[in-house]
């Protein structure tokens, strides 16, 4: 029998109640979830559990999920894949079938912005995030549009959203107890792509990203992660 989806104006969900793209139901995913891009590395994390031999649980939207404990606290340990929209998807339709609170760690690669953010570094992005975009309407075909967005050149800058400050701290202690000097706390940059707004050259594509990162460092001096 074919399957429909319900909710489909809120959060859609499965027959037997599991969200679409996240795959799961409730009692599948802990209040605490550490979520990361790769598969692999959320492999490794599985191996920290209690119970290491938890089952993979994957959905056909590319989210894999382990559910275990760790210290006999359940916590999830969830796979995403790349970008802001998988992780809209995970936070929306976790939070739609987990009750109570709930907290979201992601632990993920980065582009060092600074001499001290080297390779092997942890950076704790204490001092908040903001969104670095593609601003479409500058390579748009319409002169009209070209011409608006032209006042804010081919890519645009949110303001800083801070980090909970409970959870931050938290974090930050056991990090940085854990590391040592290996743990550094700055600012961190979101973009919209891995290639023209984080300013790698393509010559096959017309980015006009030149000068996205001075830009960004002459706005945002502290930066330190991307």
């Amino acid at each position: 029998m074919p399957s429909y989806y319900t909710d489909t104006n809120t959060i859609p969900k499965e027959p037997d109640g599991r969200v679409t793209h996240l795959g799961r139901k409730a009692g599948e995913v802990a209040q605490r979830i550490l979520t990361v891009g790769s598969l692999s590395r959320a492999q490794r994390l599985r191996d920290l559990l209690d119970n290491p031999s938890v089952a993979e649980m994957s959905s056909p939207r590319g989210f894999t999920t382990f559910t275990g404990t760790v210290l006999g606290v359940p916590v999830s340990i969830v796979a995403t894949g790349m970008g802001a929209p998988m992780m809209d998807f995970l936070v929306r339709e976790a939070r739609a079938i987990v009750d109570g609170p709930m907290i979201i760690v992601r632990y993920g690669s980065c582009g060092g912005l600074t001499l001290q953010a080297a390779p092997g570094t942890v950076c704790l992005n204490t001092a908040g995030s903001l969104s670095l975009q593609r601003n479409h309407d500058a390579f748009a075909g319409s002169p009209l549009r070209r011409c608006a967005a032209s006042l804010m050149g081919p890519y645009t800058f949110s303001g800083v959203v801070l980090p909970d400050p409970d959870l931050a701290a938290a974090v930050t202690q056991s990090v940085k107890a854990a590391l040592g000097d290996r743990a550094i706390e700055g600012l961190n940059v979101s973009t919209c792509s891995f290639y023209s707004s984080q300013g790698r050259s393509d010559a096959n594509f017309d980015d006009r990203n030149d000068g996205v990162l001075p830009s960004l460092l002459a706005r945002h001096p502290t930066a330190t992660s991307m």
